[in-house]
């Protein structure tokens, strides 16, 4: 019997995972223990989506002292608690906050094999909180798997050995395709009295950026108030609630006719909005994916976006605060803004969360191997660039050289491709080779 411990921390983590403890129980052989991280200060937040999902049937072990506005010690110490009393094989954990990193550093210290799921995601922002926590994370994990080839590039170009990335596609597929079947039978826009509303806007805002600046979170509210011709429905974060009312913009959003708030819904309540609403504005990861899986226009009031796939899909625009009101003045169309009749599989196909487990099974059953690093003939590792001139080998006994790694490919105008995309070297492609210098120093192809 393997024993596997997911850590989870906030709602979009329950999303996520949801999915991934579905295909679990396919599984006989394997146990699966939830370790709730107390980052939700409502529990009833993160226990309306165990309800909803039905796990509540799971072990749960809460070890709320492990996140929160405290000492990095306590913080790590509910959750230090939790891992001894269930003794994992793996612990697991989704995302990029602080309860991923903690995650991560709490298996680093015991020794216990660490996976990374929805790994290499990069804003190359290293203010946003996340990023930081995506980098820990990453860079202490067995197993890191990617969403997508970009993703998993970002990895190797950080150093990280290709043995230990996998690209399975985003788990959040998986749920929301599941989900948003049943969704169509949700009655929320009757209940919020929105059935002839239009055009609707679905706002959702809670990154740190957004706000704990107060000029920042002006901006969005005035926004909302100065385009009287749309109405917008927010279901309020806690700590977005919090902050309009430390600064006093809540009582001028009270004022806005076009705006209606709500308590933090039920999953399938949000996606019935989502699939109502003309447009999206958001600054979560999540329902940007969301949109761009629904196939639905999404503005993002950000710098910049760790999940480039949902911008170059057309579904998703990153505008910045500031661009809110100027991108909302043109008319939503498809001669305005295209996007895909359908949803192309751009961020994965549906089928993440059973790549993930039968990889995680492979791995557990061969036993995973902690704390020992490759050892290199010259002592040490050296990058070199090497340009295929001829007709190459087949890129896959290239990827099996002892003691030598393969990090990136690229084409001849130097666009780098994750290597595990390529099946075959041809003339005008280099590859970057991480061993020993005494071996890529020779190598000719």
């Amino acid at each position: 019997m393997f024993k596997v411990a997911l850590v989870l921390g906030t709602r979009p983590e329950i999303i996520k995972f949801e999915p991934v403890i579905r295909a679990f129980d396919l599984h006989p052989d394997v146990e699966v223990s939830l370790i709730y991280s107390g980052q939700h200060e409502e529990y009833f937040m993160f226990e309306s989506f165990i309800d909803e999902f039905n796990l509540s049937d799971k072990d749960l072990v809460k070890a709320e002292s492990c996140v929160g506005w405290v000492e990095p010690s306590v913080k790590l110490s509910g959750l230090h608690r939790a891992v001894d009393l269930l003794q994992p094989d793996v612990i697991m954990a989704v995302g990029d906050t602080y309860t991923v990193a903690y995650s991560a550093v709490i298996s680093h210290q015991e020794r216990i094999p660490f996976c990374h799921v929805e790994a290499g995601l990069r804003s190359f922002d290293e203010n946003m909180p996340e990023e930081g926590n995506r980098i820990v994370a990453d860079h202490l994990a067995q197993i890191c798997f990617c969403p997508t080839s970009i993703s998993a590039s970002n990895l190797s170009m950080e150093a990280i050995p290709p043995d230990r990335i996998y690209v399975t596609g985003n788990t959040i597929v998986d749920c929301c395709l599941r989900y948003a079947g049943m969704a169509v039978e949700s009655n929320i826009v009757e209940r919020l009295g929105l059935e002839n509303t239009s055009p609707l806007i679905l706002l959702t805002v809670h990154r740190v950026e957004n706000t704990d600046d107060p000029e920042r979170l002006g901006r969005i509210v005035d926004a909302i108030i100065r385009l009287r011709k749309y109405h917008f429905i927010l279901p309020v974060h806690p700590r977005t609630k919090d902050r309009l009312r430390r600064s006093g913009l809540d009582q001028r959003l009270s004022e806005a006719p076009n705006l209606t708030v709500t308590q933090p819904l039920r999953y399938v309540d949000f996606l019935k909005l989502l699939m109502e609403s003309d447009l999206v504005i958001s600054d979560s990861g999540g329902v940007q994916e969301e949109a761009t899986i629904l196939g639905k226009r999404c503005l993002v009031p950000r710098g910049s976006t760790e999940r480039p796939e949902t911008v170059t899909s057309g579904n998703c625009r990153v505008v910045g605060v500031e661009n809110i009101e100027r991108a909302l003045r043109k008319p939503l169309s498809n001669q305005t803004w295209p996007i895909p009749e359908k949803y192309s599989g751009v961020i994965g196909d549906g089928k993440a969360s059973r790549r993930i487990v039968k990889i995680l099974l492979r791995h557990l059953k061969r036993g995973f191997r902690i704390g020992q690093p490759k050892s290199f003939e010259d002592g040490y590792a050296n990058y070199k660039l090497v340009k295929v001139r001829g007709r190459g080998p087949r890129f896959e006994a290239m990827k099996r050289l002892r003691n030598t790694w393969v990090m990136q490919v690229y084409d001849e105008y130097g666009v780098p491709s994750w290597p595990g995309d390529v099946k075959d070297l041809r003339r005008g492609l280099s590859i970057l080779l991480l061993g020993p210098p005494s071996k890529v120093r020779s190598l000719r192809l």
